[in-house]
C-alpha cells in the first residue's frame, strides 16, 4: 500500500478533489490534532460530509497521530479566530482605495 501526503492550506477545496481523484486516492486519514481551519471547508465536519460526496472516505486520526497544542483545542481555535480577523484587517488596510468604494458619511 503506497501512502501519499498532500498538503491543503492553499488549495480550493474542488482543486483537491480533483487531485485526489486524478490519483485514484479512495480514503484519507487526517491527523490533525484539532482538525479546524480558517477555511471552513477543511474542518473535520465539513470534510467528512464533502468528500463522501465525492467516493472518499474520511478517517480521523488525529487523536492519536495529531500532535499536541499548549493550551488545547479551546485555545487552538480562539488562536484561528483572532488570526483570522487579524488577516482580515490588515488586507483590508493594504487594498488600494479605489475612488467612490469607502466614504466617511
Amino acid at each position: 500500500m503506497a501512502i501519499f501526503t498532500i498538503g491543503y492550506g492553499s488549495r480550493r477545496f474542488a482543486d483537491l478533489v480533483a487531485l485526489l481523484k486524478e490519483h485514484n486516492i479512495a480514503f484519507i486519514v487526517d491527523v490533525r490534532r484539532f482538525p479546524r481551519s480558517t477555511v471552513l471547508e477543511y474542518n473535520r465536519e465539513n470534510l467528512e460530509t464533502k468528500l463522501s460526496q465525492f467516493g472518499i472516505s474520511y478517517i480521523f486520526m488525529g487523536d492519536t497521530l495529531g500532535g499536541f497544542r499548549r493550551g488545547g483545542y479551546r485555545k487552538h481555535t480562539v488562536v484561528i479566530a483572532r488570526r483570522s480577523r487579524s488577516n482580515l484587517k490588515r488586507q483590508h488596510e493594504q487594498a488600494p482605495l479605489t475612488s467612490g468604494l469607502l466614504t466617511n458619511d
